[in-house]
């Protein structure tokens, strides 16, 4: 019991592979026999334990809630009938037993005028990926809601880089690791081996790229065949002790990958007071942030003095097969979610309005529309008289409620954007903040919403003034086509001079 309280501590969870008698064997196999010969080395995967609340900006786990139950609302009116017969008035012109069972067969049928229904499940599909959407921007972006075998660090670093870069952070790459072999197998948490009192010769080392200066010199040298003068640049590589004060101007626009992966060994991260300092001028677009606390080793795999310590993206880690992909920029993804919500309320909005303004959508009118019920032998039009009662249903209750939904989704999307960015508390509680961030939020939909109509008529309205213009155009050409025609084939008439004159 001890000892399984200390690998909860250490956040070890599952025994993947024990290595004895120098190769690796599955946990089953190694534990059948009778003995091991050492050294032996115990492989756990490493799992980080979440909290509540999940998320340090809420605004996000609220907005992947209202996506799910708006999801699931547009799903349930998509399958739910949106009218019932209430009553039948008294039959006064019954033509035959059939008529009668058709009216008796009607009694409690419920159903739905087409296409009524397609909207929604429409909807529920688009919010489904609005859902999906938000929930891949918590696990990426949100420093609560980090992965297995990440550094301890990583939290820290995303509070940073939000703090101090805002703008960065709100359009930063969204890197995804499809396969690294190093990331797997090593672990990058520097607080388990603390906790497991590891000596320092026996953190892992690996291999990584680093942050270098490249100098560039241009030698000509000449060719034995040739008396030409080639002129051959040549790449210097100079590692570089990223760590200054703030203030300081170290050049830091001129850091590069490096072209070759150099030895390193996990160190310990910076305190927080000088985190900003070991990542200041490394956030770029074409890398994830810098998370991993290295110290280059040189050829010999020996610290260089004075230490060259860096923090490096998990993307510099090489030494096995690795895979990284980009899913583009977060602000992208923000837009594409919230367009995505907007369009399903505006979608499922119109079907409402269709199915309450269109004479049809508020009766039943054949037997096609009534879905729980055997119907033969029945069609009524809006020109005879109705005998029979219609009253709305759950389905088209669930539909109002689902707009609702929406409409709330869409302003948690954008506040939650605002709050990755800075400009709103992601832990603000009180009233007065929150409900102000959420008024701007409608604000801005509505205006959107205004901007793409106003772009709709627009465009539209210049269409048509397209299409006029090009009518005139032609019945120009062809008035004018016409009166050349006139013109000569006019008749010829001889004057008292002897001149031919054209009338």
């Amino acid at each position: 019991t001890s000892y399984k309280q200390k690998l909860k501590k250490m956040y070890l969870r599952k025994l993947e592979s024990i290595e004895h008698d120098g190769y690796m064997d599955e946990p089953n196999m190694a534990f059948s026999l009778e003995r091991w010969v050492g050294p032996v080395t115990l492989h756990f995967k490493l799992r980080k334990p979440m909290e509540w609340p999940f998320a340090e900006n809420w605004h996000r786990i609220l907005a992947i809630k209202l996506c799910f139950i708006t999801a699931l609302c547009f799903f349930s009116s998509a399958k739910l009938c949106w009218i019932c017969i209430e009553s039948i008035k008294p039959i006064k012109n019954v033509t035959s037993d059939i008529q009668l069972q058709t009216y008796l067969d009607l009694l409690g049928a419920c159903g739905r005028h087409s296409p009524v229904g397609l909207g929604s499940l429409l909807g529920s599909v688009m919010l489904l990926a609005a859902f999906f959407i938000q929930s891949m921007l918590w696990k990426l972006t949100d420093p609560e809601a980090l992965g297995n075998n990440t550094p301890g660090c990583y939290s820290d670093c995303l509070k940073v880089i939000r703090k101090k870069y805002p703008l960065a952070f709100a359009n930063q790459q969204l890197w995804v690791r499809i396969f690294s072999q190093t990331l797997s197998d090593v672990i990058l948490d520097m607080n388990v081996y603390t906790r497991a009192q590891v000596a320092p010769k026996e953190i892992p080392k690996i291999w990584c790229y680093v942050w270098v200066v490249q100098d560039k010199e241009i030698r000509t040298r000449t060719t034995s065949s040739s008396s030409d003068k080639i002129e051959v640049t040549e790449v210097k590589e100079e590692v570089i002790q990223p760590f200054a004060q703030e203030g300081l101007d170290d050049g830091r626009n001129n850091w590069r990958k490096s072209t070759q992966p150099a030895k390193v060994t996990l160190t310990e991260p910076p305190n927080k007071e000088d985190l900003f300092g070991w990542i200041r001028g490394l956030v770029r677009y074409e890398y994830g942030i810098p998370v991993l606390p290295v110290e280059v080793l040189d050829e010999k795999g020996r610290p260089f003095s004075p230490s060259r310590k860096q923090l490096i993206p998990l993307q510099f880690v090489a030494g096995g097969p690795t895979v990284w992909l980009n899913l583009g920029r977060k602000h992208s993804w923000e837009k594409v979610s919230g367009a995505l919500a907007f369009g399903a309320f505006v979608i499922v909005l119109a079907e409402i309005l269709f199915s309450h303004f269109y004479p049809y959508g508020k009766i039943l009118a054949s037997c096609d529309d009534v879905l729980n019920t055997q119907c033969m032998n029945y069609a009524i039009g809006l020109e005879q008289e109705q005998e029979i009662g219609f009253r709305r249903t759950m389905g088209t209750w669930t539909a109002i409620g689902g707009c609702f939904f929406a409409m709330i989704a869409c302003m948690t999307i954008r506040v939650a954007n605002q709050a990755d960015a800075g400009k709103v508390a992601a832990k603000c509680r009180c009233s007065d903040c929150w409900l102000s961030a959420y008024l701007w939020a409608f604000v801005f939909t509505l205006r959107k919403a205004v901007d793409i109509a106003c772009f709709a008529c627009k465009s539209l309205c210049g269409r048509c003034a397209a299409c006029c213009r090009k009518c005139r155009r032609k019945k120009e050409n062809h008035a004018a086509a016409d009166g050349t025609l006139r013109y000569q084939l006019a008749p010829v008439e001889s004057s008292p001079d002897g001149v031919e004159v054209k009338e």
